[in-house]
């Protein structure tokens, strides 16, 4: 038999991997067709055209979000600032731009036109065939002790607990715990998109009854892998499946996700530099202040972990919710990469900065209980509980 060729991280580039025929529309055009052409071409994002050049890309998480667009609206109405990259961009970088950008897809542009476009999807498949990931155990990158819904719960819920935790799936169990089956964005859109045509409504969300049990939408059964599987084995799953999450199981309850957005954290974290790799998402139309004051609450705490373990790469999500008048309460999850394990923590408090720093604190507890339990055994790369 002739052995599929490895390669190392840095020989694949984005003309390698793109794809050259690229679904896209025009500025002009309605809701109700970019709806119908990404439900038919089976895409999430569209890149949007103006006069031949890309000005923007609509995306199903954006819809899924927001939720208040006529179907009449302009694709120029809805959508975003797209990531571009150019041609011969390699797979760290590639990872990258998906991972600070929070899209699926990015484009591949050469003098501002539009060539090629990669993605997640894209660049699971070709990662199967990079060195660096051939022997990494599943457990060793996945998002430990899931958020679940129960198979009772109504769409509406699940929809909220996605945008709460910026995952696009979330993992469905029965009474006793045991998975179950999976939901996704990309349903809960469909869904919405079809009640919204029988009503004739205008609006996308409109006064859509959400109330739908989630057990009877559900994609079963949910794709799952055991803790001590390959990446290889979940990427091949990923890919030949076409899901984005997949759910490791052991005795058929949840032990955690590993999701495309993990599997870009991990090949960043490859990605050789100098100082923390930092990304923050769910901040919308924030002051820059509010970045660089966040940015120096991490950094401080940071200081500090490195003076037990040297930080590699941190996320951050915040949400708002529980609003009161002109102030919301903020929660938020961190995942931490260090050179000798992963570590997650979660906080929420009405005071965004406050939230932040109890976060890193939680981090820095876990990590100086976890070094003085294991300073006299080795050990590889884990996940505390958070």
């Amino acid at each position: 038999m002739q052995m599929a060729k490895v390669f190392s991280i840095e020989e694949i580039k984005a003309k390698d991997i793109m794809t050259t025929d690229v679904v896209t529309a025009e500025a002009q055009e309605p809701l109700s067709e970019l709806l119908g052409r990404m439900k038919k071409e089976d895409v999430y994002e569209l890149p949007i055209l103006e006069k031949g050049h890309v000005i923007g890309m609509v995306s199903y998480d954006v819809l899924l979000k927001r939720r208040q667009f006529p179907l009449t609206s302009e694709a120029r109405s809805l959508m975003v600032s797209p990531p571009t990259i150019g041609e011969d961009e390699d797979i760290t970088r590639i990872a990258e731009v998906l991972l600070s950008s929070d899209m699926r897809a990015v484009l591949v542009t050469h003098k501002a036109k539009l060539i090629g476009l990669i993605s997640r999807g894209d660049l699971l498949r070709h990662l199967r065939t990079v060195k660096e990931i051939v022997g990494v155990p599943v457990m060793d990158i996945m998002t430990p002790s899931p958020t679940v819904i129960l198979q009772n719960d109504n769409i509406e819920r699940a929809r909220q607990v996605m945008k709460s935790l910026d995952q696009r799936s979330v993992p469905v169990v029965d009474d006793l715990g045991r998975l179950v089956g999976v939901i996704g964005a990309k349903d809960i859109v469909n869904i919405a998109e079809g009640k919204t045509e029988k009503r004739n409504s205008k609006n996308l969300s409109g006064r859509v009854d959400l109330n739908i049990n989630v057990g009877s939408v559900m994609n079963s059964p949910a794709v799952s892998i055991e803790p001590d599987a390959l990446l290889k084995q979940a990427l091949d799953a990923m890919v030949d499946k076409e899901v984005s999450t997949i759910i490791v199981t052991k005795n058929e309850m949840p032990q955690g996700v590993i999701s495309q957005s993990d599997v870009l954290e991990y090949i960043t974290s490859l990605k050789e530099r100098e100082g923390l790799y930092v990304n923050i998402t769910g901040l919308d139309d924030q002051d820059p202040d509010t970045y660089d004051a966040l940015y120096s609450i991490i950094e401080k705490a940071m200081k500090r972990v490195a003076t037990i373990v040297m930080p590699q790469m941190l996320t951050m999500h915040i949400s708002k919710h529980n609003k009161e008048g002109d102030v919301a309460k903020h929660s938020i999850r961190v995942r931490l990469s260090t050179v000798k394990g992963l570590y997650n923590a979660s906080t929420y408090d009405w005071d965004l900065f406050s939230a932040t720093d109890d976060a890193m604190r939680k981090l820095e507890k876990q990590i100086k209980k976890d070094t003085e339990r294991n300073k006299e055994k080795p050990r590889g790369r884990h996940h505390p509980a958070s």
